[in-house]
């Protein structure tokens, strides 16, 4: 029974809040809802395929999984989205 109770508190400890969820999404605006960078990383790996189901192109999977922003984009989800979508059509055969 002590499995159980244990199993129960880390699952609950490895929920999301809404404040990070939408910082992995969208970019940090302000202070952090995330307590290091480190975290913040191991907070998208375990909801990759979430957040990828919410949308394609999320801050999280730019800076993570995509290989990160250019200086010239500023943290800015569109112009990174539209890089990234002009990058594959030039892939298509």
């Amino acid at each position: 029974m002590a499995t159980t109770k244990r199993a129960r508190r880390h699952a609950r400890e490895t929920v999301l809040t809404p404040r990070q969820e939408l910082e992995l999404l969208l970019g940090q605006t302000g202070r952090s809802a995330f307590k290091s960078e480190d975290e913040r990383r191991r907070a998208w790996v375990t909801y990759r395929d979430e957040g990828t189901a919410i949308v394609e192109y999320s801050w999280a999977r730019i800076r993570y999984d995509l290989g990160g922003f250019l200086p010239s984009e500023g943290n800015r989800i569109a112009k990174a989205r539209q890089r990234l979508s002009e990058a594959k059509e030039e892939i298509r055969p």
